[in-house]
């Protein structure tokens, strides 16, 4: 692991900081951590481009597919973690899809013309394990393709260094108004223990008919 740097910058207005209301703080501080959340999700995903961005995910395994999506497409993401050796019942099994492809299973029969089934029935299960939904899964590019993950998630580590920083600066743009800028900066990095715990696709197409 080495150190990844996630930064943000929020502004808050003179009539923000006039406020006396807790309320205020926790609207700040739940801004931030929305702000950082998503960065460490995609980063632990591997759906960030930037160059310095961690290797998650998808960027170390070698995706699968799931594009039509078919039942037997997810059986096989699946069966590729027992065939590495993966045991299916060792450890924290899930899924984490991008909230369209969740929509796009849970309006798929698992058998065409002849199933009133749908591979997904419940929103928080898929295939008996369960499912998260994360929008930094976009995808291979497509407007409607998108990307999912199956895995064994105590086999992702998430590195931190230090609290997170934050630092005033009362002269940004919002100097002329009264406002200030607050920035945040998080070190962090993500590694596989075992890329073999993972199997994904990006190829989803999430079309609804």
């Amino acid at each position: 692991m080495q150190p990844k740097h996630l930064g943000a910058i929020i502004p808050f207005s003179n009539n923000m900081r006039l406020q006396a209301s807790p309320q205020v703080e926790i609207l700040a501080r739940r801004t931030f951590a929305g702000q950082f959340a998503a960065g460490l999700d995609g980063g632990a995903l591997g759906t960030l481009t930037d160059d310095d961005a961690p290797q998650g995910i998808l960027q170390v395994i070698t995706p699968g597919t799931f594009a039509t999506p078919s039942w037997a497409e997810g059986l096989g993401l699946i069966s590729s973690l027992a065939t590495n050796n993966v045991l299916i019942d060792d450890g924290p099994l899930a899924w984490v899809g991008h909230p369209q492809c969740s929509a796009k299973l849970q309006s798929t029969v698992r058998v065409a013309n002849t199933d009133s089934r749908f591979i997904q029935e419940d929103p928080r299960s898929l295939y008996g394990y369960r499912y998260f939904n994360s929008t930094a899964l976009v995808g291979n590019g497509s407007p409607a393709d998108r990307s999912i993950v199956f895995g064994r998630f105590s086999d992702l580590l998430i590195g931190i260094w230090r609290d997170l920083e934050l630092l005033v600066n009362p002269y940004g743009d919002a100097f002329a108004s009264g406002g200030v800028e607050v920035r945040g900066l998080l070190s962090a990095d993500v590694v596989l223990r075992h890329e073999q715990s993972f199997a994904g696709a990006n190829d989803m197409d999430t079309t609804l008919s």
